[in-house]
Parts: C-alpha cells; structure tokens; sequence
C-alpha cells in the first residue's frame, strides 16, 4: 500500500494535534515504564545523587532531565541523540554517572518499533534508517521497521526524528526488550 501525499500531510498534521494535546507523550517515556537513564549511570550509587543538576547542564544536547518521584537524571530520546560524550559523567561530583571502562561498547537501551503506527510500512518516511548513527535499521517488506540489537546502542536519534507522536520507534530499557 502506498500513501499519497495529501494522506501523508494529513498524518503529519494529526501527529502534531496529537502531540499537543498530550504534551506528556514526549517525557522520558509513560508513567508505567522504566525510565532511560543517561550512559554510564549507577542505580547503585542513585541514592548518592545530590540534585544538583550539573550532569543536567552539563550535556550539549539537554537530553538529561528529572522527573519527580524519580531520584537521579533521565535521558529523553525525544529531545535528541545521545552522542555518548560523557560530559554528563565528567560533571557529576556524587559517581552516579560514571566514566565506561576502556573498550567496553554502552547501551542506553534499544530502539522498539511500532509497525502499525509506522509510516515507512507504507513507503512514506524513511527519516529513522537514514538517521541512525549504527545503521540498525532496516526495511522488510511487508513486515516494517527491523532494529538489529546487535548495532543498536540506543542513543535515540530515531525516536528524536520520527515525525509522528508518539513516534513509531521508541528506544526501551534492555531489561524491558530482553524481557518481552
């Protein structure tokens, strides 16, 4: 099936609608899932964070935030792609975000596709394979969105650039993914 362009300008618009309307579908992610938090953090040490915003106001990209009831940063892939520069880590002063060991790869979680709500099924939008800074993603026809595991890192560029809301590709905690 393919999708004519006023179809497609009328998705557009309707996902922006949407994203008005329900302004809390861009946070960290719904209430009932874990949060994303930012590379190289400590829930151990989470207890240790003193607030004090520096890993915040230190990332180039203010992809770090906090929500109440919730100690410690966030990581948003809505506002942007975590480019794992580990100014966040050098900034914070308690250890809850930590420098990577040497060599060893960092995941933020991994990016779930939404095939029903997707619009590249149809053969309208591409934005999230041509984006992605690991190549993870691909195009089966007839099936939709495929994110390889093995690439992705979760840095979150694809849910940042997908035009709908909530995007058709949202990035989840591995022990979310690994568990499903």
């Amino acid at each position: 099936m393919t999708m004519d362009r006023k179809t497609f300008l009328k998705k557009g618009i309707l996902s922006l609608g949407e994203m008005f309307l329900h302004p809390g579908s861009l946070m960290a992610g719904p209430a009932e899932e874990e949060p994303l938090r930012p590379p190289g953090f400590a829930e151990e040490a989470v207890a240790s964070c003193a607030g004090c915003d520096r890993c915040l106001n230190a990332c180039p990209g203010e992809l770090l935030l906090k929500r109440e009831g919730i100690e410690g940063p966030l990581f948003d892939p809505s506002r942007g792609g975590c480019t794992f520069c580990h100014l966040c880590a050098g900034a914070c002063p308690a250890g809850v975000l930590a420098f990577p060991e040497s060599g060893k790869p960092l995941r933020l979680g991994l990016a779930v596709p939404d095939n029903g709500h997707c619009l590249g099924q149809r053969g309208g939008c591409f934005t999230c394979l041509e984006q992605c800074p690991q190549e993870a993603i691909t195009i089966e026809p007839g099936q939709g969105l495929k994110v390889d595991h093995d690439r992705c890192d979760g840095c979150g560029v694809c849910e940042h650039v997908c035009p709908l809301a909530p995007a058709a590709l949202r990035v989840k905690r591995l022990e979310t993914v690994e568990n499903a």
